[in-house]
């Protein structure tokens, strides 16, 4: 975890150096807060039998993040337009499973660092975008189990349960629109994250989640215009 965070922040750092100097004319930064709102759930060969040997089936959780979102655009020609969205983010998200009498779910928290590759094409007033890239989500402490019967009012005392892994990697795929002002942007979309590693070395099973976000990030580089070379206008001409 040490290492990780250092990397991506000096890969930011990078990149936005680099589009500085070699883009000078079309790079455009805007950064703010994003908020996500969804659902989690496991999936799995190991985890998809315990639930047909047990007769149970899935149970989604609520998954929340929030953080910080850094838009940054490339290049714009024409109607398209390229460039990264890095976001760092806090999340809450887990997944469980429910029979007839109870519901057992697990919460898991942890630094959510995405790097999404971000086409878009300008649509209206704003941006028709698409998100592709990796998520590095890096687990605090462990999961907390919940376990409520259905026939009680109370649940049972959460446990804490150690994970197998200290950071799992999945890959983000998202759709959504920019909304653009004179000051900032305000994005909304969902976003669909498989992760693609286990959360225990004796078992597959792999954290999902699906959230729906917005954001509003404040214009902090714009484009810069080209030089006007036509010269002022002749203001003695009548």
């Amino acid at each position: 975890m040490k290492r990780i965070l250092p990397a991506v922040a000096a890969m930011m750092i990078a990149v936005t150096v680099a589009a500085m100097q070699t883009r000078a004319m079309t790079f455009e930064l805007s950064v703010g807060p994003k908020l996500e709102l969804g659902m989690g759930f496991y999936s799995g060969d190991d985890w998809q039998d315990h639930l047909d040997d047990n007769n149970i089936d899935n149970q989604y959780v609520f998954t929340f993040s929030g953080g910080l979102l850094f838009d940054m655009t490339f290049v714009r020609t024409g109607i398209f337009g390229f460039g990264l969205q890095p976001e760092a983010l806090l999340t809450f998200t887990g997944g469980g499973s429910s029979g007839n009498t109870f519901v057992s779910t697990d919460t898991v928290k942890g630094a959510d660092i995405s790097i999404y590759l971000k086409p878009k094409f300008t649509l209206g007033n704003g941006d028709l975008y698409i998100l592709f890239g990796p998520d590095i989500f890096i687990p605090i402490g462990g999961v907390e189990e919940n376990l409520k019967l259905k026939d009680s009012k109370y649940p049972y005392p959460g446990t804490i349960k150690s994970l197998g892994t200290d950071v799992i990697v999945g890959l983000g795929i998202g759709i959504g629109y920019d909304f653009k002002f004179d000051q900032g942007t305000i994005e909304i979309g969902c976003t669909f994250t498989p992760y693609l590693m286990d959360y225990w070395e004796y078992a597959e099973i792999r954290q999902n989640k699906f959230t729906f976000t917005i954001g509003y990030a404040f214009n902090v580089i714009k484009p810069s215009m080209p030089a006007n070379t036509s010269g002022p206008a002749d203001s003695s001409t009548p």
